[in-house]
């Protein structure tokens, strides 16, 4: 999981509401990785722009 910083500081102690409510929904036995990001770059109508606030979960399934 990539979370953005930004979004800890939104939540307040609330952060941790969410990031249990994803691991939820993961299987208990599914190893699982996370760390804070100061924004995410992804394209926008063609152009590379910077998001903040943002959540990002990722299952590599092997």
């Amino acid at each position: 999981m990539f979370d953005c910083f930004s979004r800890k500081m939104v939540l307040g102690a609330r952060y941790k509401e969410e990031v249990a409510a994803a691991y939820s929904r993961l299987p208990p036995d599914l190893v699982r990785v996370g760390f804070y990001t100061y924004g995410e770059l992804a394209p926008v109508a063609g152009q590379t722009e910077q998001h903040d606030a943002t959540f990002t979960a990722v299952v590599i399934e092997g």
